[in-house]
């Protein structure tokens, strides 16, 4: 099997640096709904979030909250920017988070998980595709 693979030279929360893995690469993957940091650099996202909103359950496999919609916590949030190619991609807290959940019933939904830094890539899912259009030109094999 192949990907559609993209070279990651940096993440960003706000203007902190929170790449923390060795993690090099990522996949565009439209069959994934979430983005999927390394779990060291996913541990650095958690403690920003847990810094602006510490009811939020970030336990599990992403954040989420029971109590308040995203439209409370966005405000508060931060713009997460992913460089790849050495060029930056941004996203706002409108574009990286979701209200509602039809099936936990989650009132906000913080659409960033993990993947284990030994596995060796970003997953970089419908939450960033959703945010910028993606070209995949089959025949040179690039993005």
């Amino acid at each position: 099997d192949s990907w559609w693979t993209v070279r990651m030279n940096g993440l960003y929360y706000g203007d902190q640096d929170m790449k923390k893995s060795r993690i090099k690469y990522a996949i565009l993957d439209t069959g994934t709904s979430l983005m999927y940091f390394g779990k060291s650099d996913y541990e650095e996202f958690k403690k920003h979030m847990l810094k602006i909103a510490p009811e939020m359950d970030c336990f599990g496999i992403y954040c989420k909250s029971t109590l308040h919609t995203c439209d409370h916590y966005t405000p508060l949030m931060k713009d997460i920017t992913i460089v790849i190619d050495n060029t930056y991609y941004t996203i706002t807290p409108d574009g990286y988070t979701f209200s509602g959940d039809n099936i936990r019933k989650y009132k906000c939904t913080v659409a960033v998980s993990f993947n284990d830094d030994h596995q060796g890539l970003f997953i970089l899912g419908d939450t960033f595709l959703r945010n910028y259009v993606s070209t995949f030109n089959y025949k040179d094999g690039i993005v």
